[in-house]
């Protein structure tokens, strides 16, 4: 891994997909090996959530409803 020292504190990037082609590899295996390893680690997702600026605020108030209906439906989960 590679070390990026002072961008890593501008920027705020630690870490990117890389794969490295193996023998006897096609092209196709090689994409398709890339692409799992960016679903796995959830890039895509990411790049989509910083997208726009959420304020913290409204980031905690996400959170908040999630838990509570999280919570009704367990509840309503373990009343049947």
């Amino acid at each position: 891994m590679e070390d990026f020292g002072f961008w890593e504190k501008q920027i705020g990037f630690v870490d990117m997909a890389y794969v490295k082609a193996r023998r006897s590899e096609s092209t196709e295996q090689l994409i398709k090996r890339f692409n799992r390893k960016v679903k796995k680690e959830k890039i895509v997702q990411e790049v989509r959530e910083r997208r726009y600026f959420i304020k913290k605020s409204t980031i905690r108030r996400q959170k908040k409803l999630r838990r509570k209906k999280l919570a009704q439906r367990q509840q309503k989960d373990s009343s049947r």
